[in-house]
C-alpha cells in the first residue's frame, strides 16, 4: 500500500467501521474515508441491494403509469 497515492476506504458506517476508518486516518494522509457516498446505509452493499430495489420499483410505477394512460 505504500507505493499507492492514495487509499479509498469503503467500511462500514458502524462504530467498528468508523473506529478502524479513523485508525486509518490517523496513520496516514493517503487514506480518504469514502463511507459519505453511502450514507445513511449501514455499508456499500446495502447501497447497492437498496439502489436495485429503487431502480425497480421506479421502473414497476413506470409501467403502471404506461397502463392507465
Amino acid at each position: 500500500m505504500e507505493r499507492n497515492n492514495s487509499i479509498h476506504l469503503y467500511l462500514d458506517n458502524d462504530s467498528a467501521g468508523q473506529k478502524w476508518t479513523n485508525f486509518a486516518l490517523e496513520r496516514s494522509p493517503k487514506f480518504r474515508d469514502e463511507s459519505t457516498l453511502y450514507k445513511p446505509h449501514k455499508d456499500l452493499n446495502d447501497l447497492l441491494v437498496n439502489f436495485g430495489k429503487l431502480i425497480q420499483k421506479n421502473k414497476d410505477m413506470g409501467h403502471t403509469r404506461q397502463h392507465h394512460l
